[in-house]
């Protein structure tokens, strides 16, 4: 027995086609049941999730406060059995996709998480700039195509395919709910990935099952140059915990992050500006990618900094006012 969670917030481009893959799944010997976690939807998912209940073991689960983290914990109480298998509402699966899942558990009973393939579902044509230049992995949650069978670390598995074996979260696990996405257009991502860092911490092992395979939907408006480089800034964001948690590796600091990290900022913005000059669109769609990134990350260090000391005449007017409460 498994269970396949995923969270939806006003998907109903995607929901059809997603739900019509999982009727076509090939189900294991140990059933399965899924549950869909809407995080406030106003489009009709929850129509669209219904209406499939003869067809699919599907339960639907309603989490009003923004957050897909809130959404997935909202739903992990009501998993069964062993497995938990985790996806997105713009996932299409391969037929064979949960039966090698659960086979590779079944082979390799001294891991604790599964990792599959993804790869994408262009709705339109990608402009020929877009794969030339734009990391397709990080953007577009693509994993490499050349990744094959093995152990791998906490960072290799991606939320639209993924598993855990269950006991984790009866042991008390659950996903950050400051993390991932949340209707904000600066979230910060790596909920998913924050999870597996801490049971790797914990001793808990990866394997990537390159066979287990979703298709991810890339949608018309993903292929915009400014949605792609707002993708830069999420991304910048969830680079600077780690770092800290590191120590920074122990570089020279300036502002507060490392100093090699000021540098290429500094010349990037300078290539930026010389792209600009000479009209040159690959040059300066680069040099704006990493711009967005570092400055996603400057912005995470800022909501990180520790609140300023009061000065004296502050601290003194802040006494008068609690004397004047007093009496």
């Amino acid at each position: 027995m498994l269970s396949v969670i995923f969270s939806t917030r006003n998907g109903a481009r995607t929901l059809p086609s997603m739900l019509d893959a999982l009727e076509r799944v090939r189900v294991p010997d140990g059933g399965w049941t899924i549950i869909a976690a809407d995080n406030g939807s106003t489009d009709g998912s929850r129509e669209i999730i219904e209406a499939r209940r003869g067809r699919l073991p599907i339960h639907y689960v309603f989490e009003v406060r923004a957050g897909k983290s809130r959404a997935v914990n909202r739903a992990l109480p009501l998993a069964k059995g062993d497995f938990v298998v985790f996806t997105d509402d713009d996932v299409i699966p391969e037929e064979d996709w949960l039966i090698k899942l659960v086979a590779a558990a079944a082979e390799k009973p001294g891991y604790t998480g599964f990792g599959g393939k993804i790869i994408p579902h262009w709705q339109v044509e990608p402009p020929e700039w877009l794969t030339r230049l734009v990391p397709i992995g990080p953007v577009f949650a693509i994993t490499n195509p050349n990744l094959d069978a093995r152990e791998v670390g906490p960072d290799a598995l991606w939320g639209p395919n993924f598993a855990l074996r269950a006991k984790v979260f009866k042991d008390g696990a659950t996903f950050d709910e400051t993390l991932g996405p949340d209707g904000s257009p600066t979230y910060r991502m790596g909920s998913e990935t924050s999870l597996l860092r801490q049971l790797s911490k914990q001793g808990h092992r990866f394997w990537f099952c390159p066979d287990a395979v979703v298709q991810h939907i890339v949608r018309p408006n993903q292929l915009d140059p400014e949605w792609i480089l707002q993708r830069a800034f999420r991304l910048g964001r969830s680079l600077y915990h780690p770092e800290r948690e590191a120590r920074f590796g122990n570089a020279p600091m300036l502002f507060g992050v490392p100093r090699w990290r000021v540098g290429k900022y500094l010349r990037n913005a300078l290539r930026y500006a010389v792209a600009r000059v000479r009209a040159d669109f690959d040059g300066a769609f680069a040099a704006r990618w990493e711009l967005r990134l570092f400055e996603g990350y400057f912005f995470e260090k800022r909501q990180c900094a520790p609140p300023r000391p009061p000065s004296p005449t502050n601290a003194l007017d802040a006494a008068d006012r609690s004397l004047d409460r007093r009496a």
